[in-house]
């Protein structure tokens, strides 16, 4: 969970999207850090899709 959640805030903060803003991009990693042990990568996509193609 913790690895899926670095993996997750890498790719955030990483992007150049100047749609999302940092604090959106904070409210996504604090929602995934939030949700159950069983969250996989593609419920983290869903929020971010402006910054990726799922």
């Amino acid at each position: 969970m913790l690895i899926k959640s670095i993996i997750s805030l890498n790719l955030i903060s990483s992007s150049n999207n100047s749609n999302i803003s940092k604090d959106d991009k904070l409210k996504i990693i604090s929602y995934d850090l939030n949700k159950n042990s069983n969250t996989s990568p593609k419920y983290v996509c869903i929020f971010t899709r402006p910054l990726y193609n799922c």
